[in-house]
């Protein structure tokens, strides 16, 4: 039996599965255009696509015109997939496609068809093949896309296949994503460690980072360090040029087989300034910006608009960086090398007195009432008015969003005071009275904003004083791989997601030696993950869920802060139209889907 899938909503999807019925999907034609998400007439922005019919690609275009979008950081250029930290720009750019596409329907984010024409999950949900499109080119001449490619891209960036690999994404998949494989030349087979209803959104479409298409032929013929300076896709730009530090450069790909463009070039330059970036905006030397949250209001009153209504957020949660309690690798059973550093005072070992884990050593509860504290003493309110001039969303539990409604079901235990006489009594029950000094690092931007004020407020309630450190992103990251991160740091994503979805990895041993880690290793983390993975059940998913986030808020694990919005910010007297796909994920400044700009007459 098979069902239609792309336009089942997430509950039904899981519904599906649980009666292993195999899901297919697909179409001869190209997928469906978004709707447009900004007119001139219309005063805000609609973001997500509410159809599924296929409209003329757009073959004939005749692309003219440039657009400007200024960008606070344009990454690494990333040309071979198993080294690629910042993989999710070119997707994000139009320069390569994902296997599927994102698209809303009656309020559900599903997916349609996008280099796979169409797919089948099997009975027992250990694979699924998906069939690969017809006719659809690569860029400089690198031949029509066949299964190979699209194995040669998952397995590359796959540790599990690839040692060493670091995939921007590819880590996260470490406990998803056994292997790919060739049936034919236009079949290629997933298969799956464990199977969640929402893989094909998350992993396999635009709609999370969005894993592009590499081009196994310009490996095979032009080697590694032409491929790395020349990144290949099959997107509806091709890359002219690509400079760290300046700017991504694209030229239109006319008669593209999904939409051609209809602007001739774009320009992502990377502007790290703010008020540079504002200041192009105003001036019209960009169509499109990255603009702090602090100046939206003025913007809007001046006329500009943002690009999608509704968009990521960034949920930043504070991580208890250091906090690396699982000693072996969940998956080959290696024991981890780690450092747990209990002169940190949030940090805790659970193995001080033996081999057995043990939440009652001293240094755990010495380090649960110092992360109480921190957590208790934040303005949360505060915040949200004054640096997120209240357009955001309180955030109590960094690992769950404060709109999902798992969290509103079960506020009244997880909604975390603003008790600064309280954190006083826990830190000199813990043997901090005088406070301490410590370290955090921030990205610049609304994180750096917000950690300076969260950080503010424990240096007058608590004399708790923090060292900033502001190194670019590019340069800190690697301590998130190594797992060598011993400060506090933020993390967003948890709230871009239902709960119900397996995104423990995160804070798990899980995704190591190469994969992401937000800073902690948690056994409770690995076990609701591979709990997660083994059911498709809703209620159950939900239990796990709720077990879970008892969990971080009894140990003071991830405090929130605040769930501040992001959205690209463009000139309605410039562009008069422009589709964007549901996303969370905010690569390139939110400005994403460049293939359906069109400037205004």
């Amino acid at each position: 039996m098979k069902t239609p899938s792309r336009h089942l909503p997430f509950t039904m999807v899981v519904l599906a599965l649980v009666l292993s019925v195999a899901v297919a999907c697909g179409s001869q034609d190209p997928p469906a255009e978004p709707t447009s998400t900004a007119t001139q007439t219309s005063s805000t922005a609609v973001s997500t696509p509410t159809s599924v019919t296929a409209p003329d690609p757009g073959n004939g275009t005749q692309p003219s015109g440039t657009v400007t979008i200024a960008v606070q950081t344009v990454g690494t250029r990333g040309g071979i997939p198993r080294d690629c930290p910042f993989c999710a720009l070119n997707t994000s750019a139009g320069l390569q496609e994902t296997m599927l596409l994102a698209e809303r329907t009656n309020g559900d984010v599903t997916v349609q068809p996008g280099l796979a024409e169409s797919w089948t999950v099997a009975d027992d949900l250990s694979y699924t093949d998906m069939e690969i499109r017809e006719g659809v080119s690569f860029h400089k001449g690198m031949g029509d896309l066949t299964a190979e490619d699209v194995v040669f891209t998952f397995n590359e960036m796959n540790p599990n296949v690839t040692s060493g690999a670091q995939h921007d994404t590819g880590g996260d998949l470490t406990p998803v994503l056994e292997r790919t494989e060739v049936i034919d030349e236009s079949t290629v087979r997933f298969h799956w460690i464990g199977f969640a209803a929402h893989y094909h959104l998350q992993w396999l479409s635009n709609y999370f980072e969005g894993i592009g298409i590499f081009s196994k032929r310009a490996w095979d013929e032009m080697g590694e360090e032409w491929m790395r300076e020349n990144p290949v896709g099959t997107g509806p730009f091709e890359l002219e040029r690509y400079t760290q530090n300046e700017g991504i450069f694209l030229t239109a790909v006319s008669d593209h087989w999904r939409k051609t463009p209809f602007v001739a070039e774009v320009r992502y330059l990377e502007i790290p300034e703010p008020s540079n970036r504002r200041a192009m905006l105003e001036s019209g030397q960009a169509q499109i910006a990255q603009i702090d949250l602090k100046d939206w209001s003025a913007l809007f009153d001046d006329g500009f608009e943002k690009a999608a209504e509704e968009g990521p957020a960034n949920d930043l949660g504070i991580v208890m960086g250091g906090n690396y309690w699982e000693t072996h690798h969940p998956s080959t059973g290696d024991t981890l090398d780690r450092t747990i550093d209990t002169s940190l005072p949030w940090v805790g070992n659970p193995y001080e007195n033996g081999d057995e884990f043990d939440e009652n050593t001293p240094s755990m509860q010495r380090a649960k009432k110092v992360r109480m504290a921190l957590g208790m003493t934040i303005d949360r309110e505060g915040i949200n008015d004054s640096i997120v001039e209240g357009l955001g969303l309180v955030s109590n539990l960094g690992s769950i969003g404060d709109n999902d409604p798992i969290f509103q079901a079960n506020a009244d235990r997880w909604t975390v005071p603003y008790d600064p006489g309280r954190a006083k009594e826990l830190l000199e029950e813990a043997g901090y009275p005088d406070g301490f000094r410590a370290g955090f690092y921030t990205q610049p931007g609304i994180e750096a904003e917000v950690g300076d004020a969260v950080t503010a407020i424990w240096r007058n309630e608590l004399n708790i004083d923090m060292a900033m450190d502001r190194q670019s992103y590019s340069a800190w990251r690697p301590q998130r791989i190594n797992r060598t991160v011993n400060q506090l740091n933020f993390h967003s994503m948890w709230s871009a997601f239902p709960a119900t979805w397996p995104g423990e990895w995160l804070i798990s041993a899980v995704s190591a030696p190469t994969g992401f880690n937000s800073g902690m290793e948690l056994p409770k983390a690995t076990e609701t993950l591979e709990a997660k993975q083994s059911t498709v059940d809703i209620e159950e998913l939900e239990g796990l869920t709720v077990e879970f986030q008892d969990y971080i808020n009894e140990w003071a694990l991830y405090p929130g802060v605040v769930e501040a919005p992001q959205a690209a910010i463009y000139d309605p007297q410039a562009i008069s139209e422009w589709t964007m796909y549901p996303m969370v994920n905010f690569a390139l400044g939110g400005a994403k889907a460049p293939e359906f700009i069109r400037l205004a007459p």
